[in-house]
Order: C-alpha cells, then sequence, then structure tokens
C-alpha cells in the first residue's frame, strides 16, 4: 500500500506543473485511502444468543465448546455488525456432580460471536446453572435455551 502511495506521489509530482501545493491527483488517492469502512462495537453491547446443541452433563467435559446462534441483528448506527444466525460460541464452566440429596449441575458460558467481517467478537456472559430434578439424573440443557452475552471490549469491525 505504501508503495502505490509512493508511486502516485512521485508520478504526480514528476508530470504536474511546478505548483507548491500537492497536485490534486495524489490528494484524490490519499483521501480515498483516509476513508475507513469500519464501526466500532461498543463494549457492553447485548447480543442475544440460543443454544445449537443438546447439552448433557454425563456426556460432556468442563471446558468443552458449546454452539450457539445468534438470535437477532445487533446494529451501531443503523448498520449490522453481528448477523442474526451468526456463529456464537460458547464452554462448559463446571460440572458439579450428584449427591444423596443434590441433583447434577452444569454451568455454560457465551464467550464469543462471528461479527459481519468474520471475525470472532468476546463476549461476557453470566454463566447459567442447570439443574437436574432428582439426584442420579443428567442434566440435559435443549437446543433452543436463550442466553445473552455482552461484548467484551471496543471491536472495530469492517463493514
Amino acid at each position: 500500500m505504501k508503495f502505490i502511495l509512493i508511486a502516485t506521489l512521485t508520478f504526480c509530482t514528476l508530470f504536474s506543473k511546478a505548483n507548491s501545493t500537492i497536485p490534486k491527483c495524489a490528494n484524490t488517492y490519499l483521501l480515498s485511502t483516509n476513508q475507513t469502512n469500519s464501526i466500532e462495537l461498543p463494549a457492553g453491547t447485548m447480543v442475544h444468543i440460543e443454544m445449537t446443541e443438546l447439552v448433557e452433563s454425563g456426556k460432556s467435559t468442563v471446558g468443552q465448546i458449546v454452539t450457539f446462534r445468534v438470535r437477532s441483528n445487533v446494529e451501531v448506527n443503523g448498520n449490522v455488525v453481528i448477523h442474526s444466525g451468526s456463529l456464537a460460541l460458547g464452554r462448559v464452566k463446571s460440572i458439579e456432580p450428584t449427591s444423596f440429596n443434590h441433583p447434577e449441575e452444569i454451568a455454560i458460558e457465551v464467550t464469543a460471536a462471528q461479527s459481519v467481517d468474520g471475525s470472532m467478537v468476546n463476549l461476557l456472559g453470566q454463566e447459567q446453572i442447570f439443574r437436574g430434578k432428582f439426584p442420579n439424573e443428567d442434566v440435559k440443557v435443549q437446543p433452543g435455551k436463550p442466553f445473552m452475552g455482552f461484548v467484551a471490549n471496543n471491536t472495530n469491525i469492517k463493514i
């Protein structure tokens, strides 16, 4: 990119009249490269998400990746930065085994969602804990279970 800029400036200065200002063609090029097509997604922006797979406490392990889907578009100033239906990821944070009077528990949290430019946006989400009804029974978290995540830090998204 720098080579193109240098070549353009050199070309314009060689073939322009003796002017003390930057040639018009170089000015046009500089203006077009300074325009950015990115939007800043502010920290704290809410992202509505739902699970896309069945998670069972008896078949899952702590740290296992869980897939989610974004439920609704996330917009900044009228521009969509995360599309509805985009991939989102989370993980199994903990599994508490059953005891005599205590049913099994599984905690799941959302960690990231895919933006329109393909990058993953880090999310903070309060872990959701699911508890079984009876001791010695696996906890099953069904697909479609809603979750919420919040953008962890300001992120530039190319549109």
